[in-house]
């Protein structure tokens, strides 16, 4: 083999390493702006649906504004179960405490979901 033609073949070898270096440095940067791009979400534009919900308070979180809820049967969406729902507006975490009893709207649009409109007390049943 002559000097000529081992220089050559190690040039390519070195090209080829520094294509895979620059791929393998470039995937990690284009899966964390994939990432972090998707957090970004633009509203949907999809309707939101709406669920009545009748069950009991189990838990209240003002600080992450959850509260757990131990309901029956949400008919045309889930089971009955217990199961945190986000509140929405804020403020109807206030009247909100463990052992009372609601009726609320679960409120859909995509995979996104929350409980408004929370009505308390034993009577309020629709």
């Amino acid at each position: 083999m002559t000097f000529q033609r081992t220089r050559e073949m190690c040039s390519v070898r070195l090209s080829r390493a520094r294509m895979t270096l620059r791929v393998s440095a470039t995937l990690p940067v284009i899966g964390l702006a994939l990432v972090f791009g998707a957090c970004g979400k633009a509203p949907s534009a999809s309707p939101i649906k709406r669920y009545r919900l009748h069950g009991v308070v189990v838990r209240v979180e003002r600080q992450t504004h959850l509260v757990a809820i131990k309901h029956e049967r949400i008919e045309g969406w889930m089971g009955a179960m217990t199961m945190a729902f986000p509140v929405r507006p804020q403020e109807e975490l206030l009247k909100l405490s463990p052992g009372i009893e609601i009726s609320a709207t679960v409120f859909v649009q995509d995979l996104d979901y929350w409980v408004g409109d929370i009505k308390t007390g034993p009577g309020n049943r629709k």
